[in-house]
Protein backbone atom coordinates (compact mmCIF):
# COMPACT_ATOMS: atom_id res chain seq x y z
CA UNK A 1 0.00 0.00 0.00
CA UNK A 2 1.41 3.71 -0.76
CA UNK A 3 -0.16 6.49 1.32
CA UNK A 4 1.07 10.56 0.28
CA UNK A 5 0.27 13.19 1.90
CA UNK A 6 -1.81 16.53 -0.13
CA UNK A 7 1.10 18.64 0.06
CA UNK A 8 3.75 15.78 -0.90
CA UNK A 9 1.23 15.02 -4.17
CA UNK A 10 1.36 18.50 -5.22
CA UNK A 11 4.78 18.71 -5.02
CA UNK A 12 5.12 15.39 -6.87
CA UNK A 13 2.88 16.99 -9.47
CA UNK A 14 4.98 20.23 -9.49
CA UNK A 15 8.35 17.75 -10.68
CA UNK A 16 6.20 16.48 -13.01
CA UNK A 17 5.22 19.07 -14.87
CA UNK A 18 8.73 20.57 -14.79
CA UNK A 19 9.35 17.29 -16.98
CA UNK A 20 9.25 17.43 -20.60
CA UNK A 21 8.19 13.70 -20.69
CA UNK A 22 4.64 13.69 -20.16
CA UNK A 23 4.26 9.85 -20.20
CA UNK A 24 6.64 10.09 -16.74
CA UNK A 25 5.71 8.81 -13.07
CA UNK A 26 7.25 9.51 -9.49
CA UNK A 27 9.12 6.27 -8.68
CA UNK A 28 9.55 5.31 -5.31
CA UNK A 29 13.26 3.57 -5.18
CA UNK A 30 16.31 2.94 -3.23
CA UNK A 31 18.87 5.39 -2.76
CA UNK A 32 21.79 3.95 -2.35
CA UNK A 33 22.46 3.36 1.54
CA UNK A 34 20.26 6.64 2.53
CA UNK A 35 17.00 4.76 2.37
CA UNK A 36 14.24 5.56 -0.20
CA UNK A 37 13.83 8.75 -2.45
CA UNK A 38 11.66 9.86 -5.46
CA UNK A 39 13.00 10.18 -8.95
CA UNK A 40 11.21 10.72 -12.40
CA UNK A 41 10.97 7.49 -14.02
CA UNK A 42 9.14 5.61 -16.84
CA UNK A 43 6.88 2.43 -15.42
CA UNK A 44 8.43 -0.84 -15.75
CA UNK A 45 6.76 -4.52 -16.59
CA UNK A 46 7.51 -5.34 -12.62
CA UNK A 47 6.42 -1.85 -11.34
CA UNK A 48 2.94 -1.62 -8.89
CA UNK A 49 1.40 1.50 -10.60
CA UNK A 50 -0.28 4.01 -7.65
CA UNK A 51 -2.83 6.63 -9.34
CA UNK A 52 -3.04 9.75 -7.81
CA UNK A 53 -4.52 12.74 -8.90
CA UNK A 54 -3.35 12.99 -12.49
CA UNK A 55 -0.35 11.16 -12.16
CA UNK A 56 0.93 7.91 -10.83
CA UNK A 57 3.19 7.01 -8.22
CA UNK A 58 5.70 3.55 -9.25
CA UNK A 59 7.47 1.17 -6.58
CA UNK A 60 9.01 -2.07 -7.98
CA UNK A 61 7.13 -5.00 -6.72
CA UNK A 62 9.48 -6.66 -4.76
CA UNK A 63 10.19 -3.11 -3.25
CA UNK A 64 6.62 -2.86 -2.09
CA UNK A 65 5.98 -6.52 -1.27
CA UNK A 66 8.62 -6.10 1.45
CA UNK A 67 8.28 -2.59 2.57
CA UNK A 68 4.62 -3.69 3.03
CA UNK A 69 2.92 0.22 3.01
CA UNK A 70 4.94 3.89 2.12
CA UNK A 71 4.09 6.91 3.44
CA UNK A 72 5.23 9.68 1.59
CA UNK A 73 5.27 13.01 3.63
CA UNK A 74 6.78 16.44 2.95
CA UNK A 75 8.21 18.51 5.68
CA UNK A 76 8.63 22.41 5.12
CA UNK A 77 11.35 24.15 6.32
CA UNK A 78 11.47 26.90 8.88
CA UNK A 79 13.59 30.09 6.37
CA UNK A 80 14.81 31.41 10.29
CA UNK A 81 16.60 28.37 10.87
CA UNK A 82 19.28 25.69 9.11
CA UNK A 83 16.04 23.23 8.78
CA UNK A 84 15.35 22.10 4.92
CA UNK A 85 12.05 20.97 2.98
CA UNK A 86 12.25 17.77 1.59
CA UNK A 87 9.95 14.46 1.56
CA UNK A 88 9.72 12.41 4.30
CA UNK A 89 9.21 8.54 3.53
CA UNK A 90 8.56 6.41 5.63
CA UNK A 91 8.06 2.18 5.41
CA UNK A 92 6.06 -0.35 7.65
CA UNK A 93 9.16 -2.49 7.66
CA UNK A 94 12.46 -0.78 7.60
CA UNK A 95 15.05 -1.41 5.25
Amino acid sequence: MLNASEEALGYMKELLNQEANTGSAIRVAVMGNSGLGLVVDDPQENDVIFNKEQFSIIVDRNLIEFCKTITIGFKTGDSTSCSSSGYIIETENAL
